[in-house]
């Protein structure tokens, strides 16, 4: 008998944000997650103060992917922005 593969770390992207596995990935948990899903793990992990090579360790990727993730803006924090903060309605 040949032993299981091991669980992927990337899922297939569904469309959903797992917020729970994204959360539980980020204090520790190592779970398979999509790769939006793991751009907001690297860019919560990095708020709390882990240094990159602990990141990349942590989601078997590299530092250079940890810094390009870190370099970009977020589209899912961007998002959320636009949805709390929306433009500014008229007040009758």
């Amino acid at each position: 008998h040949w032993p299981l593969p091991p669980t992927p770390l990337v899922r297939a992207d569904d469309g959903n944000v797992d917020e729970i596995a994204v959360a539980r990935c980020a204090g520790g948990e190592v779970l398979p997650l999509t790769t939006v899903e793991r751009n907001m793990v690297i860019r919560l992990m990095r708020k709390r103060g882990k240094k990159l090579r602990e990141i990349a360790e942590h989601l078997g990727t590299t530092i250079n992917v940890v810094a390009k993730v870190l370099a970009k803006p977020a589209p899912e924090q961007m998002a959320l922005d636009n949805h709390n903060h929306p433009e500014e309605e008229s007040r009758s």
